[in-house]
């Protein structure tokens, strides 16, 4: 799956980077932050690695099955600067976590299913534990990714659950949070219990 995934990147990334810049807005920030300037001087350092490169080929395009190189980069920049742009105002912040959050308790729900036993696809090397327990991965390829995003995702609900007003969406927000909570410890992924922990 990671070629099409990169490519998706790339594709959006570059072209997000692109209008930004014909907008004069890439990489210019009102108020830099301390944020932009960690993505900047990332960029930096990615620019000097590629320039002085053994095999400048690869350092540009990345390898034929891992794709990160100085493009991915590039679009990865062009992302963050878009974000920055798009969710200036609170109300988009909120909207974008509530479709992060929307997202990453679907890849929960497929992960549950693989536990139960109730996988529609027949996966071949899952990560087996103790000879039997099938690691459930969802849709994202292993264990400690899933628990990654499971665990960050719960957090991000548990803080909009606590934070929001009362009614329905504060219960679906606890529930998504309880739910990605779960997941993370059915991964069996260490770090992600200690970042959830944290």
């Amino acid at each position: 799956f990671e070629t099409p995934k990169i490519e998706m990147v790339r594709t959006c990334g570059l072209g997000a980077l692109a209008l930004g810049l014909i907008a004069g807005r890439a990489g210019r920030p009102a108020r830099w932050t301390m944020l932009d300037r960690a993505v900047a001087a990332w960029l930096a350092v990615e620019f000097l690695a590629t320039l002085f490169s053994v095999s400048p080929r690869v350092s540009v395009v990345g390898e034929t099955r891992q794709r990160e190189g100085l493009l991915t980069s590039l679009a990865l920049v062009g992302l963050y600067f878009a974000a920055h742009d798009a969710f200036a105002r609170p109300g988009r912040v909120r909207l974008a976590l509530d479709l992060v959050l929307g997202l990453a308790t679907v890849v929960g729900l497929y992960a549950i299913a693989q536990v139960a036993g109730q996988d529609p696809f027949q996966w071949r090397r899952a990560a087996v534990y103790a000879g039997s327990y099938v690691r459930p991965f969802a849709t994202l390829g292993h264990p400690n990714l899933l628990g990654l995003l499971s665990a960050a995702a719960a957090c991000i609900a548990l803080a909009l659950a606590v934070s929001g007003k009362r009614g329905v969406s504060r219960w679906l927000r606890g529930g998504a949070a309880g739910l990605l909570v779960i997941v993370t410890i059915l991964t069996l992924s260490r770090a992600a219990w200690l970042g959830l922990g944290a």
